[in-house]
């Protein structure tokens, strides 16, 4: 059975996790299932305090065939009910955001789980801040061809991509494209469901991290960065020097003096005691400093920094508010005095064109009216021209306006007005000539 120590940061909720993948499997594997049922009687759910998981549901992936596990990975465990897939927040292995939202079958996947709400802040600060990554405590499993693959006190287990419910998900890391197709990589899985049994699982040497690294070693990619396991890994590494520290003290003695061995066999073995109660004490105080700093110290920094961030915020709103009204003073100062000088300057220049334009206008409307009036009385010669030219009693007069040459129009430089001397257009235009209708009428009373 797996050894419960004071160190293991499991929680019943990830046990129940663990234990719903486990029955995923089973309804989903009929024969598995059977045979299950026809060795071991139903478990009782796991609640109240911690105890080793139902044997039934322990190392189910262990007891499927190679032909089992490999249809398993070309058809991964869908969504059920109540499910819940967190949105994908891809990360390269030094931590850069990539802009992929969809990943590819062969993609080789990291998804990394914060053990719980209590561990965001702290691994926010000691993972993902600016600088060396110094690891937080994280949940893994690794994603290919769809399927999200971890370990724990039930073995291997196989869930949705990002459906962990027991942690809570932070990031996942792409780690590589495996050429391993999908038969490959459920030979992998085999051997591996094999060797990782949930009797054997430590919290800090053998745990879903361990098995993470190897997956993705197996598949030919990676190495999974170091930051993710680091905080095991150093925990680990503390644990065993205490062990062997106290190991290699009790081999010295018993070996380097032989002929005093019965004699000294109590003392050394107190010795030994004692020193292993000392260092049980001195872990329960590093656990119980490292939970004050994680829990405790480092939100209170956080704290303390806030009204400083708060600060430059703050300074940075007001240098962009402060540019914003230089920029409008700026235009106001363009729209009140540069624009109005500019329409100033321009207006000598527009009522010149405005003026030569009603010259030339009236000028075209005399000479139309002049040309219909010579259209006039042309018709009326031509009707009525004949007996008019005959009589002896025409008048003088019109003779003579008939006879007069018309005055040349003068040339069109000559006549253009300069700025100035012709009316603006608020003045009245001259009066044009009338229509001469009257000559018509009278003609046609006559004949």
């Amino acid at each position: 059975m797996a050894h419960w120590s004071a160190l293991d940061l499991r929680s019943m909720r990830s046990l129940q996790s663990q234990s719903r993948s486990q029955q995923r499997i089973l309804n989903s594997q009929a024969s598995l299932r059977q045979r299950v049922l026809a060795s071991n009687q139903a478990s009782n759910v796991v609640s109240g305090q911690a105890k080793a998981p139902p044997e039934n549901e322990v190392d189910v992936l262990s007891r499927l065939s190679e032909e089992e596990l490999c249809n398993l990975v070309k058809s991964p465990p869908a969504l059920e009910a109540g499910d819940e897939q967190a949105k994908l927040n891809l990360l390269s292995m030094d931590r850069t955001p990539l802009r992929s939202t969809v990943s590819c079958p062969e993609w080789v996947l990291v998804h990394i789980y914060n053990l719980s709400e209590t561990f965001v802040g702290a691994n926010q600060v000691l993972t993902f801040s600016e600088g060396l990554a110094i690891g937080g405590a994280f949940h893994v499993g690794v994603e290919v061809y769809g399927a999200e693959w971890s370990y724990g006190v039930y073995g291997v287990a196989c869930d949705p991509p990002r459906a962990e419910t027991a942690h809570v998900y932070e990031c996942s890391v792409f780690v590589g494209a495996t050429a391993k197709d999908p038969e490959q990589a459920a030979e992998v899985l085999f051997r591996l469901c094999q060797e990782w049994h949930g009797r054997n699982y430590d919290v800090l040497s053998h745990n879903c991290c361990s098995f993470g690294r190897r997956f993705v070693e197996e598949l030919g990619v990676g190495p999974m960065p170091l930051w993710i396991d680091r905080f095991a890994r150093t925990l680990h590494g503390g644990r065993d020097a205490v062990r062997h520290a106290g190991k290699a003290i009790y081999r010295g003695v018993m070996e380097d003096v032989p002929a005093m061995a019965e004699v000294a066999r109590p003392h050394v073995e107190r010795y030994v005691s004692d020193a292993s109660a000392f260092a049980a004490r001195k872990r329960q105080q590093a656990s119980q400093k490292l939970h004050q700093v994680v829990m405790h110290d480092m939100p209170a920094m956080i704290e303390t920094a806030r009204p400083h961030v708060e600060q430059a915020a703050f300074e940075v709103q007001k240098a962009a508010q402060q540019k914003a009204q230089e920029g409008y003073e700026v235009m106001q100062k363009v729209v009140q005095e540069d624009a109005p000088k500019a329409m100033a300057a321009a207006q000598p220049y527009v009522e010149q064109a405005m003026n030569t334009a009603m010259y030339h206008g009236s000028n075209a409307m005399s000479s139309a009216q002049e040309a219909m009036q010579i259209a006039a009385e042309a018709l009326h010669q031509q009707l009525f021209g004949e007996e008019e030219s005959s009589s002896e009693d025409a008048s003088p007069e019109a003779m003579e306006a008939e006879q007069r040459p018309m005055a040349p129009m003068a040339p069109m430089a000559q006549a253009m007005p300069t700025p100035g001397s012709l009316p603006r257009t608020s003045d009245p235009l001259p009066d044009a000539a009338p229509f001469r209708a009257s000559s018509l009428q009278g003609s046609s009373e006559a004949g």
